[in-house]
């Protein structure tokens, strides 16, 4: 017999998702045994006796229960009088079907009728149509360094030996979504999605749920990132984590470390009074695997970054600083564009205005909030630009 459910096991996470199934199936045990029980109440002939699962959706697959229908090909259904088609899976007591496009459904439903009919007679069914549900998440992505601390916590970076850096990412979405989760590093370096445990996540995917405005859902993903043994001080690599959900390429947003990876270096640690990440990048301007792509024209690209201020219980003022072209080049060019003083706890959104002249060398933005007042805390983030 199959499964309807895998295996819980301990340390699992269960989430709202899981508990609407098994409501879901209890609910389409009782409506089975509902028609089964109407059955043998009635006597022969085609009746229909019911249909599971509900509630009912343009677009969904249903099976119609009832008796007397022969051979399911031989029968004709429609609802409210547009044809529907017999499934695999039907027999003499169940028609399996998919509700078709039905026009005019209103938002809060309408009630419809099955008809089913066969050379041994017809029957009907009404029940209550909702609007097809929605299969493609939007929404937003923020992705950032979280303030946990990196694993082992060496005071500095060692060769050759892995290190587990914690993201925190922040979905304002419409639905429950996977998405695949691609760390960048430089040449010689690796770096993995990893769960609570170390291992590597295969395929490097995650599931987070819907978030509602404001807050959103909150959930941190781990990466492991290890640099080439045997090289010495002073190598670095850039880390980056892209985020795309499955079902919507356009959800996508990426996120990096403060400052790079460096040998023989403290390690980039997050804070959270005040985190700095990517929000999006404008027309002309695209983002790819967790680097900004600018048009060569000099031309100013309008780049979006978001300051999340916590509230520390007193008022602190913080400064965006100037951005900074690190190599610095002549051929780039970047200016904040929003007022530079941020006075409020939350999310905070800024904006840089970022131009490319032609055969402007790849470089990386970098981009730093730090407050004004008491022991000075920074939030920076550093991005991969390129012109192209």
């Amino acid at each position: 017999m199959s499964k309807l459910f895998n295996d819980i096991q301990p340390g699992d996470l269960i989430m709202s998702t899981f508990w609407n199934q098994v409501l879901h199936a209890l609910n389409s045990f009782d409506d089975r045994i509902n028609a089964l029980e109407a059955l043998s109440a009635t006597g022969g002939g085609l009746a229909i006796s019911g249909m599971f699962p509900p509630p009912f959706h343009i677009g969904d697959t249903v099976t119609v229960l009832g008796r007397g229908f022969g051979v399911p090909s031989s029968n004709s259904l429609n609802i409210d009088g547009t044809p529907v088609a017999v499934l695999a899976g039907s027999s003499g007591s169940q028609l399996v079907i998919k509700i078709p496009n039905l026009q005019g459904i209103p938002q809060a439903g309408k009630f419809v009728t099955l008809t089913v009919a066969n050379p041994g007679g017809s029957a009907t069914l009404t029940f209550l149509l909702l609007q097809g549900q929605p299969t493609i998440p939007t929404g937003s992505l923020q992705v950032s360094l979280s303030p946990v601390a990196v694993s082992p916590p060496d005071p500095l970076i060692i060769a050759g030996k892995t290190y587990i850096f914690t993201f925190a990412v922040t979905a304002i979405t419409s639905l429950d979504e996977t998405y695949t989760v691609a760390p960048t590093v430089g040449s010689g370096w690796t770096a993995v999605l990893v769960d609570s445990g170390g291992a590597t996540v295969t395929p490097s995917e995650v599931l987070i749920p819907k978030g509602d405005p404001p807050n959103g859902t909150v959930q941190n993903i781990r990466i492991a990132v290890t640099s080439p043994l045997g090289a010495g001080n002073g190598v670095s690599s850039p880390l980056t984590v892209t985020l795309t959900a499955k079902h919507n390429a356009t959800l996508t947003n990426f996120g990096g470390s403060p400052t790079p990876v460096t040998i023989g270096s403290p390690p980039p640690g997050g804070q959270d009074q005040v985190v700095v990440s990517f929000n999006q990048v404008f027309a002309p301007g695209s983002s790819a695997g967790g680097t900004i792509k600018i048009p060569p024209s000099n031309t100013q690209v309008r780049v979006d970054f978001t300051a999340k201020i916590k509230d520390i219980g007193t008022p602190v003022t913080y400064n965006i600083a100037a951005p900074v072209i690190q190599p610095s080049s002549a051929l780039w060019a970047a200016q904040l564009k929003s007022p530079a003083q941020i006075n409020q706890t939350g999310s905070n959104l800024f904006s840089i205005a970022l131009s490319a002249q032609p055969s402007a060398p790849a470089a990386n933005l970098v981009v730093s909030v730090s407050s004004t007042s008491g022991q000075v805390v920074t939030g920076q983030v550093s991005l991969p630009i390129i012109a192209g």
